[in-house]
C-alpha cells in the first residue's frame, strides 16, 4: 500500500470515527452510586485537565494522556488524541497519541505539503514517532513540577531532502518539566475555572545540519480563561539552528495559539507561528508574515 493510500485512510478514519461514536455519546450511562461522588474529582476539574496540554504548539510538555479520577483510590483514566493539523503551502499532518499506562504515552503522525491545492504532493520522509515517559508526577498542593523524558521525530514545515531536516527541526530527545496548577482551580459561577501552567525543557534534535549536535532550549505557558477557552504561548530558542542562515536568523521562534474546546471530546486550535519573523526567505531576508495553522483534536477515554 502506497503512502498516499495510507494517509487517505488515516484522514477518513479521523473524520468518520467520531461520527460513528456519536450515538454512543447520547446514550444515558448507568446510575452512579452517590457514595462515589465525594471521592470523584469534580467534573469542572476534569474539564480543566483536558487543557493540560501534552504539547504546547510544536514542543512537548511533561503532561501525558492520563487523568486522576479518584483522589483517595488514586485511580486513573487513560485517553487518546486523534489530531489533524493544516499549515502553509497546503500542508497537513494527521496523528494519534495514546496513553498506554499511568506514565507512558505513544504517538505517531504523518503528512506532507501540497495536500490541499495544486501541485505535486511532497510527502514527509517518514512517519513521526513520539514516545514520552513521566518520571515524576506533579504534586497538586506543592511546588514540585511533573518531569518527563521522551523522543519526538516529527518536525514541522517543509522537509528538505538535501539537508535531511524539516524547516522547524523535530525535538528529538528531550527532558521537560511542567507545573500546571499555578492559579486557583476553583470554578466560579459553575462555569469558569482558571488555570495557568508553565513548561520548560531541553532537547537534542537528531536531524542533520551544521549544528545538529547543539543543545536547544524551549519554554511556554498555557492559561485557561474560561471553561472552554485557553491561550497557549511557546518559545523555541532554536539554538541548534543559528548557523544555518537558510532557515532562521537566530532569534528563535515565538508562537501563540488560542484553543477552544467546543465539546467535551473536541477542541480547535488556531496558531500564529513565528510571530517574531525569524524565518528567512529564499533571498536570505526575514519573512514579512507569520505562519497560520489550524488544528482539530478529538479526545476520548481509552477504556470505559
Amino acid at each position: 500500500m502506497t503512502m498516499k493510500k495510507i494517509f487517505a485512510l488515516t484522514i477518513i478514519s479521523i473524520l468518520l470515527y467520531p461520527l460513528l461514536l456519536y450515538a454512543q455519546w447520547l446514550r444515558p450511562g448507568p446510575e452512579e452510586d452517590p457514595r462515589d461522588r465525594d471521592r470523584r474529582v469534580p467534573s469542572s476539574y476534569l474539564y480543566l485537565d483536558a487543557f493540560d496540554p501534552i504539547f504546547l504548539i510544536d514542543k512537548p510538555t511533561a503532561n501525558t494522556l492520563t487523568i486522576i479520577t479518584d483522589t483517595q483510590r488514586e485511580t486513573y483514566q487513560q485517553y487518546f488524541h486523534v489530531n489533524m493539523r493544516v499549515y502553509s503551502n497546503g500542508g497537513m499532518i494527521a496523528g494519534i497519541d495514546i496513553g498506554l499506562t499511568r506514565a507512558l504515552m505513544l504517538g505517531i503522525a504523518f503528512g506532507g505539503q501540497n495536500l490541499i491545492g495544486s501541485g505535486d504532493v511532497m510527502w514527509n520522509e517518514a512517519p513521526g514517532v513520539h514516545l514520552k515517559f513521566k518520571v515524576l508526577r506533579e504534586l497538586p498542593n506543592g511546588f514540585s513540577p511533573a518531569l518527563s523524558i521522551g523522543y519526538d521525530s516529527q518536525g514541522y514545515g517543509r522537509f528538505y531532502e538535501e539537508d535531511n531536516r524539516y524547516q522547524i527541526k523535530s525535538p528529538g530527545f528531550y527532558i521537560v518539566a511542567s507545573k500546571n496548577n499555578i492559579l486557583s482551580r476553583a470554578p466560579r459561577r459553575n462555569l469558569t475555572a482558571i488555570e495557568m501552567g508553565i513548561h520548560g525543557g531541553i532537547n537534542f534534535s537528531n536531524e542533520n545540519g551544521e549544528s545538529r549536535n547543539d543543545m536547544n532550549l524551549f519554554l511556554g505557558a498555557h492559561l485557561v480563561l474560561e471553561r472552554e477557552l485557553a491561550i497557549i504561548w511557546e518559545y523555541d530558542s532554536a539554538m541548534n539552528d543559528k548557523t544555518e542562515k537558510r532557515y532562521g536568523s537566530g532569534s528563535g521562534y515565538m508562537n501563540l495559539a488560542v484553543r477552544w474546546m467546543f465539546l467535551d471530546q473536541f477542541y480547535l486550535e488556531f496558531a500564529l507561528k513565528d510571530i517574531n519573523k525569524n524565518t528567512l526567505d529564499d533571498d536570505g531576508n526575514n519573512v514579512k508574515y507569520s505562519n497560520r495553522e489550524l488544528k482539530i483534536v478529538y479526545r476520548r477515554r481509552l477504556t470505559s
